[in-house]
């Protein structure tokens, strides 16, 4: 049976509340599943009609209904908005709704209308098996869960080595006014650097970061597994800080951003590999030696398959002693930010945290939003005014 005639069976008639352009989107599948859109439900007491054109060219005029005259009947009713969603699910119910559905759960399934019953997911997100955390602990637990894993910080198996941390920071701080001036991201000119601030990918704080580790430890060579800004950041420091001494190499599966970002004559300097982490042989990260870089920004999903489960499995093992290795979006302590377990199911964070437990191979070097959380007033003075100061970059060396 396909999945969207379990959910809107033939000859129901289907009512959407909310005549935005989510609510226009589901009119516009239904239209081509052929299902029957009754009509749709707004406040706006403007509003008493609207045409939905779908992608066949059809066009079809609904009406539009204001919610206080409404008795529902055995109607399913869609609710597209994003907003208030808690507020018209019991307004609905309470003016005879039956069969009320939510249409940001919906979205969690492939808007396919051939897609089958047998190849949807085995159980809704924030059930207690899936991989998506449920909105509610989310809201209710949060803030005490991040409490507490601050207090056991030091009890977790974990060394983060605070004083170490801080006497690289100052290494750092002595840099600062010879750093690179990079322009923000809004400014066209391009001049001397490829990388821009500003931009929501690889923030000023932990480019700065990258920028220092590089000039402090020389690497001959950094392999960098997901490629932009931060590979911008890099080329930067090896032409104006290291005269291109730095043997640089990209692995990017998506690689239009990184090719924006280079300059002429980049593309002879270094190597790009066009590829998945996981169909890269492991030879080449056996090259790398002590002083060398691995910079990892990946999908951060451990799943069947992932690059994820490629690095931690079988890269971070088989390394040299002596080699650097960063990877991003990793925040203290130890937890996502809690706007970003709404929408995604990261789990690298937990991955790195249950590796370094007990680990005696491998040591942390610099964890950005660690220090920037702990010892702000650490950081130079004109460092501490970056909005993202933490960033989410963590550094660890293998001994």
């Amino acid at each position: 049976m396909r999945t969207w005639d379990k959910i809107f069976p033939d000859k129901s008639d289907i009512v959407i509340w909310g005549a935005g352009k989510n609510g226009e989107k589901w009119a516009r599948f239904l239209m081509d599943a052929s299902k029957h859109l009754k009509y749709f439900v707004d406040n706006n007491l403007n509003l008493n009609s609207i045409s939905i054109t779908n992608e066949a060219g059809k066009t079809v005029t609904y009406e539009v209904k204001h919610p206080d005259t409404l008795q529902f009947d055995d109607e399913i009713v869609l609710i597209s908005p994003y907003k208030y969603v808690e507020e018209i699910f019991e307004r609905v119910k309470k003016q005879g709704g039956k069969r009320v559905l939510i249409a940001n759960i919906l979205n969690y399934l492939p808007m396919d209308y051939n897609l089958n019953v047998e190849d949807t997911l085995w159980c809704y997100p924030g059930h207690f098996y899936s991989l998506y955390p449920s909105l509610r602990d989310i809201r209710e637990k949060y803030d005490k869960s991040a409490k507490n894993e601050k207090s056991g910080l030091d009890q977790d198996g974990i060394d983060l080595k605070p004083e170490k941390q801080l006497v690289l920071l100052d290494k750092m701080n002595k840099m600062f006014d010879d750093a690179p001036k990079w322009l923000d991201l809004k400014e066209q000119s391009r001049k001397r650097y490829r990388y821009k601030k500003g931009n929501t990918a690889f923030g000023l704080s932990d480019a700065l970061v990258l920028h220092f580790i590089l000039r402090l430890y020389a690497p001959n060579r950094i392999i960098e597994v997901g490629s932009g800004f931060s590979s911008a950041a890099t080329l930067d420091t090896n032409e104006y800080y290291m005269n291109n001494a730095m043997e640089v190499e990209f692995i990017e599966p998506y690689p239009q951003l990184l090719y924006s970002l280079i300059k002429k004559g980049d593309n002879e300097r270094v190597k790009i590999y066009p590829q998945k982490l996981q169909e890269i042989p492991l030879d080449i990260f056996r090259e790398l030696k002590k002083g060398d870089i691995l910079f990892i920004d990946s999908t951060h999903v451990s799943k069947f398959g992932s690059d994820v489960n490629y690095l931690f499995f079988h890269i971070l093992p088989c390394l040299e002693k002596g080699v650097l290795v960063h990877f991003h979006d990793i925040f203290y302590p130890w937890e996502y930010p809690e706007q970003w377990l709404e929408k995604r199911a990261w789990n690298e964070l937990y991955m790195l945290r249950a590796f370094l437990q007990g680990n005696k191979e491998w040591e942390p070097l610099f964890f950005n939003h660690y220090l920037a959380t702990a010892y702000k007033d650490k950081y130079h003075e004109e460092w501490q005014k970056i909005d993202d100061l933490g960033g989410g970059s963590f550094w660890m060396r293998k001994k």
